[in-house]
């Protein structure tokens, strides 16, 4: 069985890696390069704190 806990505020940058990774890699060539290249781990973690 998979058991998913809330995110807590330690793991924002984790989160955000994750998911920063995940859009360039899904979306490499459907959103243009620029974008995708000025997503930052940090600022989103900034936004889940």
């Amino acid at each position: 069985m998979t058991w998913v806990r809330e995110m807590a505020v330690g793991d924002a940058a984790a989160v955000s890696a994750v998911r920063v990774a995940g859009w360039r890699a899904a979306y490499a060539g459907v959103i243009p390069g620029a974008y995708l290249d000025a997503m930052s781990v940090e600022r989103d973690a900034a936004l889940r704190e």
